[in-house]
C-alpha cells in the first residue's frame, strides 16, 4: 500500500511548468480505453486501474493526499525545515507504448531535476519554515552527505542564521542551481542489458547475479520492465557496451543534454540481435553516434549508424524507441496538362512498428499563380492532409507492395482534392 501513497498527488501537476505538466504519457493506448497522449491526474488514476492496480488502494492513496498535503506542523506550533535533493536526473516522464507480440512493454522516460528517486517538485511539496536545497545529492544516502549533516546539526544547535554556506556549498536556499549537468542519455531496450564503465574500470550496470551494481559516482541508471536507462555526465569518460540476453531485436536512443534541454537525438532501430553472444559498443563521438556491433561474438565488427537523427528532442509522438518512424521522403511532380500549373508534393512516411496506425503526411508546398477571367492575378497556396492507415501486420498493408498501393491511393485523393481547389480559381 505504501507504494500507492507515494504515487503524484493531483498538487504535482503544474500547467506552468513543462516538467510538471503530466507524467505519464500513454502513446499506443496500453489500457486500452481510448485515451491517449498527455494523461491527467484522473486519466493517470485510470491508466493504472486499467493496467491492473488496485482500484482501492488508489484511492486510498487520494484520500491521504487529500489530508496530508495541506497539513502545516505550524498550526501545532512545531517549527519546521525541510532540505530538497535537487541536481541529480530523476525519472520526471514515463512514455508507455503498447506491447509488442511476447515481449514486455516498451518505455520511454524524460530525466528532471530531482534526487535521483523523488523530483524536485515533490519534496518540495511539504509545508515548512524554511527551505533548502542539496544539490547533487541522491534520495538513499541524504541523511549522511556532505552539507546536510553539517546543516541538520546546525538547526538543532543554534537555527541556521550562522550556517556556513561558503564551506557547504552544496546547500542554497533556493533551486537556482538544481539544473541537471549537461551529458548524455542513454537508452536501451530489451533483449539487451546495459553496462557502463569508466576509465578507472568502476561499473554500473547488472552483475552477475542480475542485481544493479551502481560502482560509477555520478550516473544515473534505471530501469522499467525490459528497458534500460542511464544518465552520464560529461565529467565522466565512460565506455557504453551491451550484451544479448535473449534473441530478437534492440533499440537504442542516444541524445545530448545541453543547458536544461535535448539538443540532438539519434536512434537505432531494430538492432538485430542474433545469438546469445551478440555484443555490442555505443560510441559517442562530437560529429555523432555510431554502434559496434559484434553478431557472433567472434570479434568481427561491424558499423552501425542511427535510424533517426533530428536536432533537438525526439517528438513525443514517436518517442518509444523500438517505433521509431521510417522516414520515406520523396517528391512527386503532377502536371495537368495546362489548366494546373506543376506541383510539388512531398511525402513522410511515418511507420510505427508496433500496433499504432501508419500515419502518412502530405504536404504541398508550391504556390499556384493563375489568372481568373476578370485579370486580377490570384495566388493559392496549397495546404496539407494527414491520414492514418491500420497496421495489420500481417495484412497486405504489411508487404511492400500492399503498402505502396496504399500510399497511391492516397495520394491520388489528395491530389484529385488539390486539383479542385486549385480550378474552383477560374469559376
Amino acid at each position: 500500500p505504501s507504494a500507492y501513497n507515494l504515487l503524484p498527488s493531483s498538487k504535482y501537476f503544474d500547467p506552468s511548468s513543462p516538467d510538471y505538466l503530466y507524467y505519464l504519457y500513454d502513446l499506443g493506448d496500453v489500457d486500452g480505453d481510448e485515451v491517449t497522449g498527455r494523461l491527467s491526474y484522473d486519466t493517470t488514476k485510470a491508466f493504472l486501474k486499467n493496467t491492473g492496480r488496485n482500484d482501492i488502494l488508489i484511492q486510498n492513496a487520494q484520500s491521504l493526499h487529500n489530508d496530508l498535503d495541506d497539513f502545516n506542523p505550524r498550526d501545532f506550533g512545531v517549527q519546521s525545515f525541510n532540505i530538497v535533493g535537487c541536481g541529480t536526473p530523476t525519472i520526471g516522464k514515463i512514455f508507455a507504448n503498447n506491447k509488442k507480440s511476447d515481449e514486455d512493454f516498451h518505455y520511454q522516460i524524460k530525466y528532471i531535476s530531482g534526487d535521483g528517486t523523488v523530483p524536485e517538485r515533490s519534496a518540495e511539496g511539504m509545508n515548512a519554515d524554511k527551505l533548502f536545497y542539496a544539490t547533487g545529492v541522491e534520495h538513499a544516502t541524504m541523511p549522511s552527505q556532505s552539507g546536510i549533516k553539517d546543516l541538520v546539526a546546525s538547526i538543532l544547535s543554534n537555527g541556521t542564521e550562522n550556517f556556513d554556506y561558503d564551506t557547504n556549498s552544496n546547500i542554497k536556499t533556493n533551486s537556482d542551481s538544481c539544473a541537471l549537468p549537461n551529458g548524455k542519455i542513454i537508452s536501451i531496450h530489451s533483449p539487451v542489458a546495459l553496462n557502463i564503465y569508466d576509465d578507472a574500470g568502476h561499473h554500473t550496470g547488472p552483475d552477475v547475479n542480475g542485481d544493479i551494481e551502481y560502482g560509477i559516482e555520478g550516473v544515473t541508471y534505471d530501469t522499467l520492465d525490459g528497458n534500460k536507462f542511464a544518465f552520464i555526465p560529461d565529467s565522466i569518460k565512460y565506455t557504453i557496451k551491451f550484451n544479448a540476453t535473449d534473441i530478437g531485436a534492440a533499440g537504442v536512443d542516444v541524445q545530448d543534454y545541453r543547458n536544461g534541454a535535448i539538443v540532438r537525438s539519434e536512434s537505432f532501430d531494430r538492432i538485430p540481435i542474433d545469438t546469445l553472444n551478440t555484443r555490442g559498443e555505443v560510441v559517442i563521438e562530437n560529429t555523432g553516434s555510431k554502434i559496434l556491433l559484434d553478431r557472433n561474438g567472434n570479434g568481427q565488427v561491424e558499423t552501425l549508424t542511427p535510424t533517426l537523427q533530428v536536432d533537438g528532442d525526439l517528438p513525443e509522438e514517436i518517442m518509444e524507441t523500438s517505433a521509431m518512424p521510417a522516414i520515406i521522403s520523396d517528391s512527386v511532380t503532377i502536371s495537368s496538362g495546362g489548366q494546373m500549373a506543376t506541383t510539388s508534393l512531398n511525402i513522410q512516411t511515418f511507420k510505427y512498428l508496433n500496433n499504432t496506425p501508419l500515419k502518412i503526411k502530405l504536404v504541398s508546398n508550391d504556390k499556384v499563380k493563375t489568372k481568373k477571367k476578370d485579370g486580377e492575378a490570384v495566388t493559392s497556396t496549397t495546404g496539407s492532409e494527414e491520414v492514418k492507415l491500420k497496421d495489420e501486420r500481417n495484412s497486405e498493408l504489411a508487404s511492400p507492395a500492399g503498402f505502396f498501393n496504399n500510399i497511391v491511393s492516397v495520394v491520388w485523393n489528395f491530389i484529385s482534392r488539390l486539383f479542385n481547389k486549385i480550378i474552383n480559381l477560374f469559376r
